[in-house]
């Protein structure tokens, strides 16, 4: 098997390709290639290269980074079933993990990854790519649009953008009415928030549910009405503390094995898929493929999937 360990430029800040390198020295049977995307680089292009190089071989693709560094690799695949994904968290939250819990903390040793066992387990498909975790569109992608934007200022304080995101978020004034389909039910209301998650967490704190079953077929969603700025904050601050009864109760919520979404009005609108904005999307079809990936568990993590 070859493994290939993929960064993408904000993951290998600090040298973390460099200490990985390190690391690997210790392997002496293990065959292993680095790709370093530069910043004019796509993921496209890169996978498209690595798939020319290595053809015919069993490759196992090491996603180094957060949530949209496995969800960009994932999305450049027509065909998953030849290929293991390992996730080795460098993002800022790496949302997707916390659905196994404390044990999250066995991704971050990259023994327990290449020792680790592979198990199929479901992702989201769709006609505007791929995702692991979550495709949602109301406050938290405001928040993604304005950290994309004010990122420049962590120069003053590691935590400066992310606090001018928050309150650009909170204060965005535009809330658009949506039409969601849900198997054969139609919802069509003004929305906060709409998410539609494999995962259990979005944007690093906003719980929407306790656990999340990652090979049942289905993912939950939620429709949040539309609400002010006081009732914004509520609805942040309470599914921090991961109050899951507070964000069942304002929401309109359940589980689907797909989603349809669009705007009242068909006017183009965007989505956060994973951490990555996706925009001039008319219309987004959204299924969950039932253990259709095959995913890297570390060695010696103890949940059974």
């Amino acid at each position: 098997m070859t493994h290939i360990f993929i960064f993408n430029p904000n993951s290998n800040a600090g040298g973390s390709s460099k200490k990985l390198r390190e690391k690997l020295t210790q392997f002496s049977d293990l065959h292993y290639f680095i790709f370093i995307m530069r910043k004019n680089d796509t993921t496209e292009e890169m996978i498209s290269r690595i798939l020319r190089i290595f053809e015919g071989e069993k490759l196992r693709i090491y996603c180094c980074g957060g949530s949209g560094t496995i969800r960009n690799v994932i999305s450049c695949f027509d065909d998953l079933d030849s290929v293991e994904f390992a996730f080795y968290p460098l993002g800022l939250t790496n949302d997707f993990l916390k659905v196994f819990g404390s044990e999250q903390e066995h991704f971050h040793h990259i023994e327990e990854l290449i020792y680790g066992r592979v198990v199929d387990i479901d992702y989201i498909r769709s006609n505007c790519g791929s995702a692991l975790n979550t495709f949602s569109t109301g406050i938290d992608y405001a928040y993604q649009k304005a950290f994309s934007k004010h990122s420049g200022f962590a120069v003053l304080h590691p935590v400066a953008p992310h606090l001018i995101s928050a309150f650009s978020a909170l204060t965005y004034p535009r809330t658009y009415s949506y039409k969601v389909t849900v198997d054969d039910r139609e919802i069509e209301q003004p929305m906060t928030e709409m998410v539609f998650a494999n995962g259990c967490v979005l944007g690093g704190f906003m719980h929407f549910s306790e656990t999340a079953d990652i090979t049942d077929g289905k993912a939950n969603y939620y429709v949040v009405p539309r609400f002010g700025f006081g009732g914004r904050i509520n609805l942040i601050t309470r599914s921090a503390k991961s109050d899951f009864d507070f964000v069942n109760r304002i929401s309109i919520a359940g589980e689907t094995k797909s989603i349809c979404i669009r705007r009242s009005d068909n006017e183009p609108f965007a989505m956060n898929a994973d951490g990555e904005v996706i925009e001039g999307i008319t219309e987004c079809r959204a299924e969950v493929v039932r253990r259709g990936l095959h995913f890297v568990i570390p060695r010696d993590i103890t949940v059974r999937l």
